[in-house]
C-alpha cells in the first residue's frame, strides 16, 4: 500500500511538471497518468498473491 501510495504521489507530481514544461499531450491524458501506473502495478504485483488454501471450504465447528 505505501508503494502504491508513494507511486501515485510522484506521478502526480510528474503530472504537474508536464503541464507546466508545455508538453504537447492533451490534459486530460497526462492527468490520468497515476491512476494508470497504480493499476498497472496492482495487476503486475497481484499475479504474485495466492488464494487462501481453505477458500470455499465451509467451516465446520470441531471438525479439525
Amino acid at each position: 500500500v505505501l508503494f502504491g501510495a508513494l507511486l501515485f504521489g510522484v506521478c502526480l507530481s510528474l503530472t504537474t511538471a508536464m503541464q507546466v514544461a508545455g508538453i504537447n499531450i492533451p490534459t486530460d491524458v497526462i492527468q490520468m497518468l497515476p491512476f494508470l501506473a497504480v493499476m498497472i502495478m496492482l495487476v503486475l504485483f497481484g499475479r504474485r498473491a495466492s488464494l487462501p488454501a481453505a477458500l470455499g471450504i465451509p467451516y465446520e465447528r470441531g471438525a479439525r
